[in-house]
């Protein structure tokens, strides 16, 4: 039947014309859309809903979670309130936490000795993040204004801390309970003119959030990439989220994940979480080594350039991506080639810095097994290059035409336009695949389509078995050149 425009019962004399979408790409695939999840606390003094949230704005973060939590903090990388940079248009949900039951906040706080010698200006900073300006005067003393410089913090929403004057000590307090407060840093910018700043960092954080309710709140939304703000020390954490993505691998679910989590520690520890997972292909470390940035603000900031660069051209590795907003470690601090190279293998991703700006260089997750030459889970570039043919694989089969379509044998005549053979499975994968290479993300399309195979079960006559070899192509991480040289004598 090629129309469908007049019912196939009418006998009458009528005309109809039938007007139908019909998608004539010809096989082209389709790139599958990122969409990132945030899994993070909000703040202590913030009532929210544990109900999955889409967020447009970090402004919208701080007004449900509350400003400066982790949750803030985090969307602000990803979903920048000025609309600027970040992941653009690529939708962001939230899965919030709570604290942890009997969870601990870390404190810190900041005295000053001395007298005021001369006029000058002063900041808090915590994190990088600076508070208002305090003016000082000759004569004055920090107990004095204590009160100025907390009031200062305070007007800066996303400060990550709560500051009090307790009699001329400056109290701060982590706005998030539990071990992640641990990783606060407080440093007091300004001239050294009389008075001497003592500054006890914070510590005492206790608690690490369950992160299973919030993974379950993802349902069946494919979110390919998430974002843990909890401590990478974590293994029960890293474990939930491992065994909950492994799910999602299941060829009932088929949305594969992807689970960055920050780390901001020496670069002579940088392997010591990622070298126990060594079959671990679900979280990725990001890194800035000895930076005073918070952990997941690094891996937002680092996730936003991936996941733009995974959304828009997914067969394109991330090194040499520029993070400005990062802070940098010292220059003794940063990897040299051996040691990112013992830090991939290791199962740590890694950055190099050029010019005082962080770029990134290889992005990998934990996946190392022993005697495995070439991990095929190692590279992240290389799951999201999957990622596109599961994707694609879906729109075919899992729907119409496909779906519930008469099945026949290859050399079958038929005349009903709904029947499906195994060879026009065939045909549809020789399709793709070469619409996929031609995005560079598998390679060899001609050597792969002869080895497609479709075929009705023997067992099933309602069954397609299908198998579809592909080549992921490769990515220049590599350059090796040999430049030979001489002298010319005449």
């Amino acid at each position: 039947m090629l129309s469908s425009a007049i019912d196939q019962s009418a006998v009458a004399r009528v005309m109809g014309i039938a007007v139908i979408f019909q998608d004539l790409r010809g096989g082209n695939a389709a790139l599958l859309p990122q969409v990132l999840g945030v899994v993070g606390q909000g703040n202590d003094a913030a009532t929210y809903p544990l109900t999955k949230q889409q967020v447009t704005t970090s402004t919208q973060a701080g007004e449900i979670y509350g400003y400066g939590s982790p949750i803030h903090l985090a969307v602000e990388k990803l979903k920048p309130a000025s609309g600027i940079g970040g992941v653009g248009t690529i939708p962001v949900y939230i899965h919030p936490l709570n604290k942890a039951v009997g969870a601990t906040a870390s404190a810190g706080d900041v005295v000053g000795v001395g007298v005021m010698t001369e006029n000058a200006a002063y900041r808090v900073k915590v994190n990088n993040i600076e508070s208002n300006q305090v003016i000082m005067l000759t004569g004055e003393t920090f107990a004095a204004r204590a009160s100025d410089f907390a009031d200062a913090v305070s007007a800066v929403l996303k400060m990550p801390v709560l500051a009090v004057d307790n009699a001329g000590t400056l109290e701060l307090t982590a706005k998030a309970s539990g071990d992640l407060g641990n990783d606060l840093f407080i440093e007091i910018e300004g001239p050294d003119a009389g008075v001497t700043f003592a500054v006890t960092q914070p510590g005492g954080g206790a608690g690490t959030s369950d992160v299973k309710d919030a993974l379950a709140t993802v349902g069946d939304t494919w979110e390919t990439m998430l974002l843990n703000t909890l401590e990478i020390s974590s293994s029960d954490t890293l474990d939930d989220y491992k065994f909950w993505g492994f799910d999602r691998w299941n060829p009932l679910v088929h949305k594969p994940v992807i689970v960055f989590t920050g780390y901001t520690g020496s670069k002579a520890n940088i392997t010591d979480v990622t070298d126990t997972r060594k079959d671990d292909f679900i979280n990725s470390q990001l890194v800035a080594p000895s930076s005073n940035d918070l952990p997941y603000v690094v891996a937002a900031a680092e996730l936003a350039e991936i996941a733009s660069l995974a959304n828009n051209n997914p067969a394109v590795d991330y090194g040499s991506l520029e993070v400005p907003s990062v802070n940098n470690g010292n220059d003794e601090d940063q990897m040299i080639y051996v040691e990112r190279d013992a830090a991939v293998k290791g199962g740590s991703s890694t950055v190099l810095v050029r010019d005082g700006v962080m770029n990134l260089q290889d992005i990998v997750t934990m996946y190392h097994p022993s005697g495995e030459d070439i991990p095929p889970f190692r590279y992240v570039v290389d799951i999201v290059k999957e990622m596109q043919v599961v994707y694609n694989l879906a729109l075919i089969f899992n729907g119409k035409p496909w779906d519930g379509a008469p099945l026949i044998p290859n050399d079958q005549p038929t005349t009903n336009p709904a029947a499906r053979k195994p060879k026009d499975a065939v045909a549809e994968l020789a399709a793709l695949t070469d619409s996929l290479g031609s995005f560079a993300v598998l390679s060899a399309p001609a050597e792969s389509k002869p080895l497609i195979r479709a075929e009705i079960s023997a067992l099933n006559p309602k069954r397609l078995d299908i198998c579809y070899p592909h080549f992921l192509s490769g990515n220049a991480n590599i350059i090796s050149i040999d430049s030979k040289f001489s002298f010319y004598l005449g």
